[in-house]
């Protein structure tokens, strides 16, 4: 369902309901509040400095239970002022794709600004 909404346009947050209930799920509250807050086009973080031409790339992996799938990691681009520019996830196998993805990111961050800093 979350790959079709990805696929429409439509932003989401999934908590699966077994997991509400574990010990640990208060420990997973700080990344879902910050997910959400991205996705309704809110800053999620802000580097503590002035803003300059920067384009900040993590790269993540994670395993998905219910189609037994392992993801290579998803492309998140912010500029230094933490809004959120992009996000795109690829299969464990895909790495060419992720690859593409974060230089797809550069190129765009190049051709949007006038002259780089640093």
């Amino acid at each position: 369902m979350k790959e079709i909404l990805l696929y429409e346009g439509i932003t989401s947050q999934v908590i699966w309901k077994e997991n509400i209930s574990k010990p640990a799920f208060n420990l997973f509250l700080p990344n879902i509040e910050t997910a959400i807050l991205a996705k309704l086009g809110g800053v999620p973080w802000r580097l503590k400095r002035d803003t300059t031409n920067e384009l900040i790339v993590g790269v993540g992996a994670f395993y998905s239970i219910t189609r037994k799938s392992k993801y290579v990691g998803s492309a998140f681009c912010f500029n230094n002022e933490g809004i959120f520019k992009g996000f795109d996830c690829f299969g464990a196998n895909d790495t060419d794709s992720i690859a593409g993805s974060i230089r797809e990111a550069v190129g765009k961050f190049i051709a949007s600004i006038t002259k780089p800093q640093g």
